[in-house]
């Protein structure tokens, strides 16, 4: 039987993404997310959180991440759990990672931001304040009423 790797996880950043050089690799981003899951203790609900390390490759995923998610931001990782192996002082250990790679079905999406990131200046480097100030524009307050059938019809027919 054929098996199927994917996790998705939502949670929030723990640190800031950190981009690391690769020789002969596209880029990679990694950081850790904090996931918490209540659970009843007792009678109290409780939060269990766990931190779940995430390499991010390809280029335009890793430049997105390093441009608008930074430590507290809650994200959605949709990716592959992957077991690496290394020695170190002679003993093996095997570090676990979700891997998202490029978007080949597998993304970091922004989910919420917190008040204060949202009134922080746009750090220097061409980030485009235009989307920034759209997103942060409260909607508008009028009522949206179905349109009529008067709406659908032009008194200019192309024919």
């Amino acid at each position: 039987m054929r098996g199927k790797n994917i996790v998705s996880l939502i949670g929030n950043l723990a640190a800031d993404p950190e981009a690391r050089g690769t020789a002969g690799r596209s880029s990679l981003v990694v950081f850790r997310i904090a996931v918490n899951e209540p659970y009843k203790k007792n009678g109290e609900w409780v939060d269990s959180t766990e931190y779940i390390n995430v390499k991010c490759w390809g280029d335009g995923l890793c430049d997105f991440i390093m441009a608008n998610i930074s430590k507290g931001d809650g994200v959605l990782v949709d990716g592959k759990f992957r077991t690496e192996t290394f020695e170190k002082n002679g003993v093996k250990h095997y570090p676990t990672f979700v891997v998202v790679n490029g978007f080949d079905g597998t993304r970091v999406d922004l989910v919420s931001r917190p008040d204060a990131r949202r009134e922080r200046a746009a750090p220097q480097g061409g980030r485009d304040t235009r989307q920034e100030q759209q997103r942060q524009s409260p909607p508008s307050q009028q009522p949206s009423k179905p349109p009529s059938q008067d709406d659908y019809l032009d008194d200019e027919i192309p024919f």
